[in-house]
């Protein structure tokens, strides 16, 4: 009786993998490593109907437009061709007659953009859900099954349920889109917290202590699913890909997963050196992936959207991956401070911070990107949520503190399936603490006045001080990749008024090849102020050499710590706050 049941429920599941409308295969080109091919099978499709690619990734604020990276797109039925016209750079109008069935083939070009990049290479592939599904518009909430066809015996790591071996599962295209897929050699390692499987999956060489690693993230994970008191998932996956060169990294999350780029040398000399990444990327999963604002309610896939309160979706995120670490014991109390400080100094240090509010550099993010030389709402977002913490701490006796406004947001919003208005945060700050935080918000979130770290900080009992001291500087040069390419220049700074662009290609600094960018800071630092360095660049394929005279600039240092002398008061706070 047994052995019948069993398989019935095999034939029975498999109609229900194959009743399925939508069916998305992926394969992959293994001579040229250039590009994935995806093929789309559509059963009972509509006379008329719309494909269309995502125009950025959730989790990001970047207009990728990844329609741009889709070629050789065809329809057909049996042997027949489909008409299929383009209807913008992201969409294709598709003309059915009378086909029961309607296949969609096309090959996807490798996004080379940052964090959101679609890697293929002889070692394996990490690939973006929003860089390579199309959408069926009118089947977005749609079951789909996805066939990998996976070349050279490579192991396979997703979020997506599997119902076969390379196949696999999702319920609409929110889970596909929010599910990348990274193959290669995968060491996988597994842990169990709250009763739910938790799988690190890492993809690269590298000899550091990887028990050490899932340990730390294991750490990570039981502080804040006890945080708040839920693992809201079946299954969480960290992707984890190693860096051979020591700059680069970077994290994008998921609802069940994460991906995170890192560099296997910074994790060889220490591997809590990625632990705040980890922290912030796993703590998206309340903040952000489940705590949302109205905007994000549905995906706004196909545009861009705004909003004033991204400071509280990643600036808070970062505070806690701060507190997560402290409290864990990942981090001493002194690295907690030090990295504070160097928030603070980060801040202080720009002064955009008194001409552009959060408020505002949460709204201009699409046009300014992430290497902007504005305010960053990361930053200020971060230092935003230590002063509310401790200000809450103080002003209600240790009854309330951010804590409460997080897990309430929560309970309330998260666990009801509901997304909160965004002008409701300082309503919701009232309602749970009692307090009135409008003037706060009208300072410091949509003002731009300085933030009030010493009236704070000395009130809570911590020693905190503050100065500038000149400094030699060419200016804020941020530049990216292996070539060293000028991604953004303070149009204001020496560099940029001596004729350094964005897109130049930094080559060598005074005859020395630039191989790093630590050595590119370090030769800035240790010239005089008054001195020449000459930078020299690559441009529309011509060598120049640019002289960039050294100025000074006003260098922000911040010492933060416990303090010497506590009331009672201050001593329950600090040990609360810290320790929870």
């Amino acid at each position: 009786m047994k052995k019948r049941l069993t398989v019935f429920f095999l034939f029975f599941n498999s109609l229900l993998l194959y009743a399925e409308p939508l069916h998305y295969t992926l394969s992959f080109d293994t001579e040229l490593f250039s590009s994935v091919h995806v093929r789309v099978q559509i059963h009972e499709p509509a006379k008329r109907f719309v494909l269309s690619m995502p125009v950025w990734v959730p989790g990001s604020y970047y207009v990728g437009s990844f329609g741009q990276y889709v070629k050789n797109i065809r329809a057909s039925s049996g042997s027949e061709e489909v008409t299929l016209r383009p209807l913008n750079q992201n969409s294709w109008e598709v003309l059915n007659s009378r086909a029961a069935k309607v296949t969609v083939d096309y090959d996807v070009q490798m996004v080379p953009t940052g964090f959101l990049k679609t890697v293929l290479d002889s070692s394996g592939a990490i690939l973006e859900g929003a860089t390579i599904w199309l959408e069926v518009r009118g089947l977005e909430e749609t079951p789909a099954r996805i066939t990998i066809e996976v070349p050279f015996q490579w192991d396979v790591s997703t979020a997506l349920p599997s119902v076969e071996h390379h196949v696999y599962r999702a319920a609409d295209y929110d889970q596909l889109v929010d599910s990348p897929i990274m193959l290669g050699e995968l060491d996988v390692y597994r842990f169990t917290v709250q009763n739910k499987l938790h799988e690190v999956a890492i993809k690269g060489k590298g000899d550091f202590d990887r028990t050490g690693f899932v340990e730390m993230i294991q750490k990570i994970v039981r502080y804040q699913t006890a945080f708040f008191d839920q693992a809201p998932y079946e299954r969480y996956v960290f992707q984890v890909d190693l860096l051979p060169e020591m700059r680069g990294g970077g994290g994008l999350e998921h609802r069940s997963s994460t991906t995170i780029t890192f560099p296997v040398l910074s994790l060889m000399e220490d591997v809590k050196n990625a632990a705040n990444l980890i922290a912030h990327e796993f703590f998206h999963l309340w903040n952000v992936e489940r705590i949302y604002p109205e905007q994000l309610s549905p995906v706004p896939y196909h545009r861009e959207f705004r909003l004033r309160s991204l400071w509280w979706l990643e600036g808070v995120t970062s505070y806690y991956a701060d507190l997560t670490l402290v409290r864990t014991g990942i981090w001493s109390v002194d690295e907690f401070f030090r990295n504070q400080e160097k928030q603070i100094q980060i801040l202080q240090s720009n002064p955009d911070r008194l001409k552009t509010s959060v408020a505002q550099s949460s709204w201009d993010i699409w046009e300014t990107g992430y290497f902007s030389t504005g305010i960053s709402y990361y930053v200020k977002g971060q230092l935003l949520a230590l002063l509310f913490d401790l200000s809450i701490r103080m002003q209600t006796g240790q009854q309330k503190s951010l804590d409460d406004v997080v897990i309430y947001l929560n309970e309330t919003f998260a666990r009801q399936g509901r997304a909160y208005a965004e002008d409701e945060l300082v309503e919701i700050f009232q309602r749970v603490t009692g307090i009135d935080f409008q003037p706060f918000f009208d300072r410091y979130i949509t003002g731009t006045r300085e933030l009030p770290f010493g009236k704070v900080f000395s009130k809570a009992g911590l020693a905190f001080d503050m100065e500038t001291r000149p400094v030699p500087t060419i200016g804020n040069v941020r530049f990216v990749g292996d070539r060293f390419r000028v991604f953004s220049i303070d149009p204001a700074s020496p560099a940029a008024m001596a004729g350094l662009r964005r897109n130049d290609r930094m080559v060598a600094i005074d005859g020395i090849k630039l191989r790093e960018r630590e050595q590119f800071e370090n030769m800035i630092k240790n010239k005089n102020i008054g001195d020449r360095v000459d930078i020299e660049i690559e441009r529309n394929r011509t060598r120049i050499t640019v002289p960039v005279p050294v100025k000074p600039s006003e260098q922000v240092i911040v010492q933060l710590g416990m303090g010497s002398h506590h009331t009672n008061a201050q001593k329950n706070l600090l040990e609360n706050w810290l320790h929870q």
